[in-house]
């Protein structure tokens, strides 16, 4: 299996390490110099110009997607299996760009994946039918390992879930960090500490369940939840809607 990883950032780096454990003759093209044992690490299409792989897997921003689409082309068959994590660009977006091959898999994974514990993969396909067993078994073999791996019969809900699954981290992430910054005897390990009994409490009951027990009628956290609510549903509103609408950006041609 000859394999292609166009970008290696955040998301391309724990994409790669998956990518060494199942298969042995990879390229990475990136922009720079690069040092990687086992893999062939280049800079420029120049120096695959001849060449063509059974997967490309595409890990870069959907912003700088049309800039390579033609230099994606060239080096794609009608065999070539087309793997993209960006963000918005539909499979009927990429055929556009990409014609040479009619198998397409947008997988949209989150930073878990670089966790020992795994993280969270939505996955559309638009293959060809004879394709379909192969496909799934390089989307398990490259983002299912210890992750919640889920297939999606619509493309559309992939996108719909990309604002909380593909974006989630952040959000808890930004809530640990602005109570970092308020309290000043709050370190990063309370922080931390908090954010893992309320994971290991949820796995015992409800979300809902959790604040009922810590609250109780007329005390602190009734007060503070009290305020807070309101408030954070229409954050959370307004930050998901404009998560939609930069979707919807992107979509545009």
């Amino acid at each position: 299996m000859k394999i292609l990883q166009i970008g290696c950032g955040a998301m391309g780096t724990p994409i790669l390490i998956n990518c060494k454990k199942y298969y042995n003759d990879i390229t990475l093209l990136t922009i720079g110099t690069r040092h990687i044992e086992n893999i062939k690490c280049i800079n420029s299409f120049n120096k695959i110009q001849d060449e063509k792989f059974d997967i490309i897997l595409i890990a870069i921003k959907p912003q700088q997607f049309n800039e390579i689409s033609q230099k994606i082309n060239e080096i794609t068959d009608e065999n070539t299996i087309i793997v993209s994590i960006m963000a918005a660009i539909t499979t009927d977006y990429l055929a556009k760009k990409i014609s040479n091959t009619k198998n397409f898999i947008r997988v949209m994974p989150n930073l878990g994946m670089m966790l020992k514990s795994g993280g969270i993969s939505l996955v559309y396909y638009k293959v060809e039918y004879s394709k379909e067993t192969k496909c799934t078994k390089i989307v398990e073999n490259i983002f299912g390992e210890s992750s919640i791996l889920s297939i999606l019969p619509h493309e559309q809900s992939l996108d719909a879930f990309t604002p909380i699954t593909g974006c989630g981290i952040a959000y808890f992430a930004l809530f640990g960090t602005l109570l970092e910054q308020w309290s000043e005897t709050s370190s990063i390990q309370i922080i931390r500490k908090l954010m893992e009994n309320t994971v290991e409490l949820s796995e015992q009951c409800s979300f809902q369940e959790i604040i009922d027990k810590i609250s109780s009628k007329g005390g602190v956290t009734e007060a503070v939840i009290n305020a807070m609510k309101d408030k954070m549903k229409e954050a959370i509103k307004e930050g998901l809607k404009a998560g939609e609408l930069k979707i919807q950006e992107l979509q545009k041609d």
